[in-house]
């Protein structure tokens, strides 16, 4: 995690036409983004469709947080301690790395193999050591990567990070033949001790950086930078000291994500690593937030290749002890077919009204996306003369989506073409003339305030409410789809698109199929296809403008879905597909 996650400000990257995710600056959720009290219409569609599409997407951060034949546990998962901050486990199949370089276009391979380069010339070759050589003939089918939180009483600077190899070992006479021969020690005797009945080879490397070795049991070989890190598997395992497999739900949580033939395994230890963080200064965190960081006990996933991308799975658990329990409503169900096939980033969710009254709360939520209702609500007040809280927030208590869909003109049709881009916000309201009435309300405020023009007209048998500024040019509508469906638009001329059926709805769409499929039940889904995205954030006001670098590597990706459901009381669980552009 990199604290510019932990900040991101979506009004604000709305509000600006360039966007560099290197200097881009973090925003305090406490105070307003300028971009909310600047006056006028462009600010109005930012802070309407800021809102909206912000909380769409935190249904998606906060339901991330949150099935198969059962599988085994990860290499490692018996042997590393409990107070782990990370582990990373990753197949050793050749077969499985070959496809994963053979995944999307070209340069997608090339820069899967540029990373796995660089990963074995950071972590081999000052040891003089290659896999291929030196690793490959004795390993078993997969290893494990762990982040040990550090001794602060041993250690002695804070910012030290202990890592552990744990490898199963395949062929003990290679390993042991390798080992005494030294060639893993740099070709020097290492200096041996005996830790809890396990002999220890311990020897200096580069810029006299300390290593240590041991061999569990002859089937595991595990390696450190750190001694005591070491000595701390060692003790999990003779000392029987708790293990990551022992914590709290981890094997509950994790086994229906779990498969033999996935590519990689990742556990985050969510109090550790934020406790990590906090003390290196990555994050600034205050107390409140820290305390609801640790009702959360874990963060798991598993990566599957596909012969076009990648599956993730993946379960997020509450603490045995945790004060909140999750009300399982996973009722996103039908609301994005209203929308037309080519609509290319949607979120949804079951219950807008819920979600809210999370991040009121204080949830975990919030430390996926830091949002402020009451700031929000009182900028909304103050911006465009609405209360939230007031007017719409009680009805809100049904599916709702937040989604982009490109403005298609009649002469546009044939040839496929698109020019502009439209929000459209999609609620169900459990109570519609409380809806129609705050509809009204904000026709009058945005009527007094920007000096709109309000005016109804009928389309497709439907009444609907269309904004126009002095120029006649329409800006923003709101209607009903259905008797259940109520919608609002701002920015290009989408209207025609959403009241008239489309022949072909975003359920229908291969890609949005492609990437959405999974046997949960949904709490909230996402959706973005990414080269329409990229074509049209180049025109649109509305849109971020990507630098060069980001744009090239988005390119790569053909669309990402996500589907989240709440599994129980205390856990969350969610599919991601990713699709990759080919040649």
């Amino acid at each position: 995690m990199h604290t510019d996650l932990w900040s991101l400000d979506i009004p604000y990257i709305m509000s600006n036409s360039q966007v560099n995710p290197e200097t881009s600056p973090s925003s305090n959720p406490e105070q307003p983004p300028a971009s909310i009290i600047t006056k006028g219409p462009r600010s109005l569609f930012v802070t309407l469709g800021g809102t909206f599409l912000l909380i769409a997407g935190g249904a998606v951060g906060f339901w991330l947080l949150g099935g198969r034949d059962a599988g085994k546990l990860p290499v490692g998962a018996r042997v590393i301690p409990q107070n782990v901050v990370m582990s990373l486990t990753l197949s050793t199949d050749t077969a499985q790395w070959e496809q994963l370089s053979s995944l999307g276009r070209a340069n997608t391979g090339q820069n899967w193999q540029q990373g796995v380069k660089d990963l074995e010339t950071r972590l081999l070759e000052p040891l003089e050591l290659s896999y291929a050589d030196h690793i490959r003939p004795w390993v078993g089918d997969s290893l494990t990567l762990a982040y040990l939180a550090p001794d602060v009483e041993t250690v002695e600077q804070v910012d030290r990070q202990e890592v552990v190899w744990v490898l199963p070992i395949q062929n003990y006479e290679q390993a042991s033949n390798l080992l005494d021969s030294n060639q893993l020690t740099l070709g020097r005797p290492p200096t041996k001790r005996t830790y809890n009945g396990v002999e220890v080879r311990e020897f200096q490397g580069p810029e006299g950086q300390d290593y240590a070795i041991a061999v569990l049991e002859q089937q595991l070989m595990i390696f450190s930078n750190v001694s005591i890190a070491l000595n701390k598997v060692i003790d999990t395992v003779q000392a029987r000291k708790p293990s990551i497999a022992e914590t709290p739900r981890y094997q509950e949580a994790m086994r229906p994500i779990l498969s033999g033939q996935s590519f990689a395994h990742i556990f985050v230890n969510l109090p550790a690593a934020a406790n990590r963080m906090v003390a290196t200064g990555d994050l600034q965190l205050s107390e409140g937030t820290l305390a609801r960081i640790k009702e959360v006990q874990g963060l798991g996933s598993t990566v599957s290749l596909e012969s076009d991308g990648l599956q993730i799975n993946g379960v997020s658990w509450l603490k045995p002890d945790a004060e909140q329990i999750l009300e399982i409503d996973n009722n996103a169900r039908d609301i994005a077919k209203h929308l037309p096939e080519d609509t290319f980033l949607m979120m949804s969710g079951g219950n807008f009204q819920q979600l809210w009254q999370d991040f009121a709360a204080g949830t975990p939520a919030k430390l996926l996306l830091p949002f402020n209702p009451k700031v929000w609500n009182d900028d909304l007040q103050e911006g465009v003369g609405i209360n939230l809280n007031q007017d719409f927030i009680p009805w809100m208590d049904g599916e709702f989506a937040g989604a982009l869909v490109p403005v298609q003109t009649g002469e546009d049709k044939d040839s496929g073409k698109r020019e502009g881009v439209g929000i459209a916000l999609l609620t169900k309201p459990s109570d519609r003339t409380a809806a129609t009435k705050a509809f009204k309300t904000l026709d009058d405020t945005v009527q007094e305030r920007y000096d709109f023009q309000i005016s109804e007209s009928k389309v497709a048998n439907k009444i609907v409410t269309t904004w126009k500024v002095h120029t006649g040019i329409a800006v923003g509508s709101h209607g009903w789809l259905d008797q259940s469906t109520a919608f609002l638009t701002l920015g290009g001329p989408i209207t025609n698109r959403l009241v008239q059926p489309p022949k072909t709805n975003l359920t229908q769409s291969e890609q949005f199929k492609a990437v959405t499929r999974s046997p949960l039940r949904p709490t909230s889904h996402f959706y973005i296809d990414m080269p329409t995205s990229l074509n049209l954030s180049q025109n649109s006001p509305l849109l971020p403008k990507l630098t060069p670098n980001v744009v090239n590597f988005l390119q790569n990706f053909q669309g990402i879905g996500v589907t989240a459901a709440i599994n129980n009381s205390w856990s969350h669980r969610y599919d991601i597909q990713i699709t990759f552009k080919s040649d």
